[in-house]
């Protein structure tokens, strides 16, 4: 890590839907801070599948004074890199990937989030996914946790989330229809109707269990759209 430090380039590890792959990051004066950004975007973009522009942000692991009753090191604050090519943002930090790399060790699962709705006043791309970087050693084999499940990191299921997402038509579709709709839940029930709900609430029982209420699970999930899969 000490040679990262001090050199113009840092390179991670992150492992995506059981395959490793290396990501650089040129520090040097040529490159500015949105260039550096779509450096970035542009090799998850490789990884994934997933156009940079329906990427909304990333999410990285950041180590900080924990209060009292947090556990340092299963509690992370997290830092994001908001993409620019939908929102405005700001700059991304070398201290904070450095951070996040001694942290986890250099390694890195590579978890999603999908979010078939927008802001209702701003007509933003109405698909949105947000990445977070977690370290793989926080994942025992075969285990879930709350920032990483098992069930829903794995090929057949992101690639049935990226046919959805690269289908304009369909999705215009659906937006034509979402669009005048305020009301969040009426949204979501839109959303069931062309059967991509589940999508953006793919929570298996072991992680649906350990929230800590029924508004906590109210808020995170959807009820009957959660996998049914043990972790």
């Amino acid at each position: 890590m000490a040679d990262q430090v001090n050199s113009y380039k840092t390179t991670f590890k992150v492992k995506f839907l059981g395959d490793y792959h290396d990501i650089d990051i040129d520090w040097s004066d040529k490159y500015g801070w949105h260039q550096q950004k779509q450096q970035l975007l542009g090799q998850l973009q490789s990884i994934t599948g997933v156009p940079c522009k329906y990427v909304y942000e990333l999410l990285l692991p950041i180590l900080r004074e924990p209060l009292q009753h947090v556990q340092p090191r299963d509690d992370p604050y997290h830092y994001a890199i908001r993409n620019q090519i939908n929102y405005w943002s700001a700059a991304t930090h070398k201290e904070e990937f450095f951070s996040a790399i001694r942290y986890a060790e250099n390694s890195f699962h590579l978890a999603y989030d999908v979010h078939f709705d927008s802001v209702i006043s701003r007509r933003f791309i109405n698909i949105r996914l947000r990445y977070r970087l977690v370290p793989e050693r926080m994942v025992p084999e075969g285990v879930c946790r709350h920032g990483f499940c098992q069930h829903r990191n794995t090929k057949s299921i992101f690639n049935r989330i990226k046919d959805i997402i690269n289908n304009d038509e369909f999705n215009e579709t659906i937006w034509s229809q979402v669009y005048p709709i305020r009301g969040l839940r009426t949204r979501r029930g839109v959303y069931r109707q062309f059967n991509v709900l589940q999508y953006s609430f793919l929570i298996c029982d072991d992680v649906y269990s350990r929230f800590p209420s029924d508004a906590y699970r109210l808020i995170n999930s959807e009820p009957k759209v959660y996998l049914r899969a043990r972790g």
